[in-house]
């Protein structure tokens, strides 16, 4: 199990999304094969009917016309009989000229049934039964007929064996346009070749090659670009494979991201509760110590001193209440509920009263801070208790982070709709990198465990609160010549 979580779990996730990457491309591999074989099958049985046509097509002409000659009142059946007594059902023979056929043997009708077995050889031979119309039977019918069963005896349904005879007499004309036929009614828009030699009949996975038999394997067939068909054919499987793997590259992608964000909300969680245990540690002990004090001194001696230890004790709780208030109004105001009571206030007057009321920390820090501006009132709809925290937050930060002696400028101007005040400070800026990342709660610039900086990481995060509920925007930028500037956007009207 140790050795588990030492694997990180980026590696995990890569290696399962390409594990199954490579099990859905041997599917689609294995479904392109099958869609292959199949085509194929299709396609050498389109090219089996085409060689029987032509072979019926020659047999009519090359065997049944000769024999019969202009003869019109016959009816031939070739009754080709099976094992089954009884049976009187007839096939077909199919014909791929007809008219050409009807020009040569006018009313003749043919027609087979199976084949049946001699008792003594165990081959099967062909039955034939003619009935004429008439009394125009002659001596040369007969013998035109025993001709061609003579001639068909031996060959019974094989076509190798119709093949032989009439090989010689084959004709590729008729073979490829009956192939044609087919390729046209099916809707096959391959390319196609007609191989005529061995040597040029080689097997390729990126073409199927039917030979014909009756060319003894030297005429051939090849079809190409065929790889649109089969992959159309394979739209439903390929449709399921992008979407299994879309899912699960999906779901490994939002998991790695809240791992990350739950990575990041850990380190945050953990360098606030660093940063205010020490500050929740001060003003305790200190009160402590000033308890422990009174108890062990006589206060009636020295009440000066008692008073001493009782104010320093009241400033630490002070201290701690606003801690624990900033705390529980982030949370407030990110709940949506409505803290503020927003009225008409001069913005001019309340910048100038934050920095009479920040003299003192001011000179305590050997600090200068100047406000400039060519408004002479500047009214907008807010609540100010909440928007001088704002302001007193972001000075704060500046004497904060500002190395001896700290410059400070305020700005307030008006912009087409809202009125715009700028933060300026000589400081040493924010990295870029957590530029976006500062107005979030709890979020500190790293110190790597150093607390030479109080804060908790809420008060930037509570002007970003303070600013969206009074319909304005808080964004800061570092500065060329040094330090950063937050700029605050307050419309005319809320």
């Amino acid at each position: 199990m140790k050795a588990l979580k030492k694997i990180p779990i980026v590696f995990l996730m890569v290696l399962s999304q390409l594990l199954l990457v490579f099990f859905v491309l041997y599917w689609l591999i294995g479904q392109y094969r099958m869609e292959k074989f199949t085509l194929q099958r299709e396609l050498s049985r389109g090219f089996d009917t085409a060689e029987r046509s032509m072979i019926d097509s020659l047999m009519a002409i090359h065997l049944i016309n000769p024999i019969l000659g202009d003869s019109s009142n016959f009816t031939i059946q070739l009754d080709l009989r099976s094992d089954s007594a009884g049976e009187n059902s007839f096939d077909t023979l199919v014909i791929s000229e007809p008219h050409a056929i009807e020009r040569h043997l006018g009313n003749i009708e043919i027609k087979s049934r199976n084949i049946v077995k001699d008792s003594i050889t165990n081959e099967k031979k062909p039955v034939f039964h003619f009935t004429p119309n008439g009394d125009t039977t002659n001596t040369y019918l007969y013998q035109g007929v025993r001709m061609f069963v003579n001639r068909m005896e031996g060959m019974g349904n094989n076509r190798s064996g119709r093949a032989t005879f009439f090989g010689s007499k084959a004709d590729t004309s008729i073979l490829k346009d009956n192939f044609n036929k087919f390729l046209n009614q099916n809707e096959y828009d391959f390319k196609l070749s007609w191989l005529s030699s061995k040597e040029v009949i080689k097997p390729s996975p990126k073409e199927i090659t039917i030979s014909s038999r009756i060319f003894n394997n030297s005429f051939a067939v090849k079809l190409e670009r065929f790889n649109g068909y089969l992959l159309f054919a394979m739209g439903p499987q390929i449709f399921f494979a992008l979407i299994l793997l879309l899912i699960t590259a999906g779901s490994f992608r939002l998991s790695y991201l809240n791992i990350k964000k739950q990575k990041k909300l850990l380190l945050i969680k953990n360098e606030f509760i660093s940063n205010i245990t020490h500050e929740l540690k001060t003003p305790v002990s200190t009160v402590k110590v000033a308890l422990e004090a009174l108890l062990d001194f006589d206060m009636s001696k020295d009440p000066a001193v008692v008073k001493d230890y009782l104010e320093m004790s009241l400033l630490e709780m002070n201290r701690l209440d606003l801690l624990v208030s900033k705390v529980l109004n982030n949370s407030v105001l990110e709940n949506g509920e409505n803290l503020f009571e927003p009225e008409e206030t001069d913005l001019r007057l309340l910048i100038e009263e934050v920095i009479k009321s920040l003299q003192y920390r001011l000179g305590k820090n050997n600090a200068s801070l100047n406000f400039s501006t060519v408004l002479n009132e500047a009214i907008a709809k807010v609540d100010s208790i909440h928007l001088q925290g704002v302001i007193i937050n972001l000075i704060d930060n500046s004497l904060k982070y500002c190395k001896s002696p700290a410059i400070i400028s305020l700005t307030l101007c008006r912009e087409a709709g809202y009125f715009e005040i700028s933060v300026k400070d000589n400081g040493p800026g924010i990295p870029d990198e957590y530029l976006k990342k500062v107005f979030d709660k709890f979020f500190r610039v790293p110190t790597h465990n150093k607390h030479n900086v109080k804060g908790y990481g809420l008060g930037l995060n509570y002007a970003k609160l303070v600013m969206e509920h009074h319909k304005g925007s808080i964004t800061v930028k570092n500065l060329q010549e040094g330090g950063c500037e937050f700029l605050l956007k307050i419309p005319n009207s809320i």
